[in-house]
């Protein structure tokens, strides 16, 4: 790609992803080629450090950033959680008077300290996103650190690291630090504030080369954006204001404008992170007071991509955009609006919705690591559940040690549900299912975990839901269900693996419980047997509290014999005239009857239509071979 402006003269050799601009069928570059970077004149060169200071500081002045952003407001739009946070604090980006959060201004470091932490963010730089961050932010920050005798030493350290670098290739953000940002910062810095009259082409080299990573790394999102939602989207605002700060840095150098795919790739992205918004702008799965909204960075990024209607709608009903809510609502036809659910295996994570024009019934989920994160928004768009949703298994009243992180077994999504299960190992002989699904035009979430052991045996399931902050759970008196209470909103809790009557457990003498604890909404059951099994409903719209409900267990036959609880499980339950049925086989796969419907399936959920009483399957999961 010819990034040069044409007015600066160049022996332009062969561009190196031609065919993405001109049209030319030309093979993708195996990930060898790739990596196999060039060694830059000024990365190696001795960098006469004092000097490069000298005009640092005029240096940024003269950058021309799109109104009402700065780079300050770049850094603290991408700062999601508290350890990005008190990076920032520790390079020196002070809190402004429009976040939504004040910056740590604990860990204050003092010198000694602080070159430590800074020479350990590089040595973390090619693994760790956060320590790319820091690492970024750092050199951004260089002028306030002019009289530090460690710093030439660390920035000749980092060039050394750029030009070796090895970093794989989900790690987008790592890369658009390393490969892009960073040279692009370094180069402009070697000929501010005259680069528009730069003539020599090998120092111009290292930016034309960032320009075409960049754009490949863009492009990439097109088709699977996998790569730039790690960790649950948490570097993916950090990667778009990057994004903004190489165009700026491409501009002052005299680079040429992006090209069609470039700009629809950002497009995409854009509507990625708007997917990933609450109402109030700021992020799912991110603390729940993190970063301002920054419209400025988010009309910037949309200005880039060369801003589309469909772009501007999904901005403006995600509540980052410049058009009003309301009139995008009436205006923009729903059809021609984003998918409501990105769903990401190779990421590990998923973000689902019932509708882009109404607030609420809005969930993400994270589980790329060994504990599984959780945030779910209800009524006016506010988070009902928010943080980690662990889970505790016991055997013989020994603790079971979770071996692994969540494997993602089955993945279904249409027009009424989206529904997700995982399975993880504890030991060699446990294992645990998990359930996740959205009934979409009700608004019902269904979250279940299942204990499966080798041979029966006193077995015990705690399932911790995480609660948001300011949500409780008040339960019934004499029945076992319950409320989630927020500032917005009442939604009815209906734990399916309970009898409806307290009494009742009473009588049995059984210890399984639902029950706010710390912070968490546990439901817990214990038996001696080989499996147990533990569904929860949880109604995501407020008039569904005001309503009759009710659930019952329902017989679950094999033939003429009434099977255990471990071999399968059915329910039917009902809020106002609607009705839900589901059964769940826990054993081998044979086919059983429950309410008279005879079933095959590992999972059946259907609803009950209210007309003429048919039942309608919602979700079918085939039993495995």
């Amino acid at each position: 790609m010819d990034w040069i402006d044409p007015n600066v003269t160049t022996s332009d050799p062969e561009p190196r992803l031609s065919g993405t601009v001109r049209g030319e069928s030309e093979k993708a570059q195996t990930e060898a080629e790739r990596d196999a970077r060039p060694t830059p004149q000024f990365l190696t060169a001795s960098l006469d450090f004092p000097n490069l200071l000298a005009h640092y500081q005029q240096a940024l002045k003269s950058l021309d950033w799109p109104q009402g952003s700065s780079l300050k407001k770049s850094f603290h739009w991408s700062a999601l959680t508290a350890s990005q946070t008190e990076i920032l604090a520790r390079v020196g980006f002070s809190a402004t008077k429009d976040s939504n959060k004040k910056l740590s201004k604990g860990d204050v470091l003092n010198k000694a300290d602080f070159s430590k932490v800074a020479h350990a963010w590089l040595t973390e730089v090619e693994e760790s996103p956060v320590a790319a961050l820091g690492v970024v932010a750092l050199v951004w920050q260089l002028p306030t650190l002019q009289h530090e005798n460690w710093v030439a030493t660390w920035i000749q350290a980092l060039t050394d690291r750029i030009v070796a670098s090895d970093i794989k290739l989900e790690e987008i953000f790592i890369r658009l630090t390393l490969h892009c940002e960073i040279p692009l910062l370094l180069t402009w810095l070697n000929h501010a504030p005259t680069a528009q009259q730069a003539n020599d082409f090998m120092d111009q080299m290292p930016a034309k080369q960032a320009m075409d990573d960049l754009a490949e790394y863009l492009e990439m999102a097109v088709d699977d954006p996998s790569s730039w939602l790690q960790d649950g989207a948490s570097f993916l605002r950090a990667s778009l204001a990057s994004v903004l700060r190489c165009r700026i840095l491409a501009d002052a150098l005299g680079l040429n404008d992006w090209f069609s795919p470039q700009k629809k790739a950002l497009r995409s992205l854009l509507i990625q992170a708007a997917r990933w918004c609450r109402p109030d702008g700021t992020q799912l799965l991110a603390d729940t007071q993190s970063a301002p909204r920054s419209q400025a960075i988010w009309d910037a990024l949309a200005d880039a991509a060369q801003n589309s209607k469909k772009l501007k709608a999904t901005m403006a009903l995600a509540g980052v955009g410049q058009e009003s809510r309301a009139s995008t609502k009436a205006d923009f036809p729903a059809d021609k609006l984003p998918a409501l659910c990105q769903h990401s295996e190779f990421a590990a994570c998923a973000v689902f919705q019932s509708d882009w024009k109404r607030k609420g019934c809005h969930m993400a989920l994270d589980f790329s690591k060994s504990n599984m994160r959780i945030e779910v928004l209800g009524a006016k768009g506010l988070p009902i559940l928010s943080g980690s949703w662990d889970i505790s298994a016991k055997v013989r009243g020994r603790n079971l040690t979770q071996a692994g992180q969540w494997q993602e077994s089955c993945w279904f999504s249409d027009d009424d549900v989206d529904y997700l299960e995982f399975e993880v190992r504890f030991g060699n002989q446990f294992r645990v299912q998990r359930q996740l699904i959205l009934f979409r035009e009700d608004r019902l979430l269904y979250l279940a975990d299942s204990l499966n052991a080798d041979r029966e045996s006193s077995l015990a399931l705690s399932s911790s839901i995480p609660l948001a902050t300011h949500t409780q759970f008040a339960p019934e008196q004499k029945s076992t269900e319950g409320y989630l209470i927020g500032p917005s909103h009442q939604g009815l809790v209906l734990p399916l693996f309970l009898p409806e009557w307290r009494q009742q457990l009473t009588i049995n003498g059984s210890k399984d419980k639902i029950a706010n604890t710390d912070g968490m909404l546990v439901a817990h059951s214990e038996a001696r047997a080989r499996r147990l099994y533990n569904p929860v409903v949880i109604s995501l719209r407020n008039s569904h509290a005001e309503k009759n409900y009710t659930w019952r267990h329902l017989t679950v036959a094999d033939q003429l014999r009434i099977v255990e609880k471990e071999e399968a499980q059915a329910f039917r339950f009902q809020i106002g005239s609607e009705q839900w049925f589901v059964y769940r086989n826990l054993d081998r796969p044979i086919r059983r009857t429950a309410l008279s419907f005879h079933l095959l399936d590992d999972f059946y959920a259907g609803r009950f239509d209210a007309e003429d009483g048919e039942l309608d399957a919602i979700v079918q999961v085939e039993a495995p071979n």
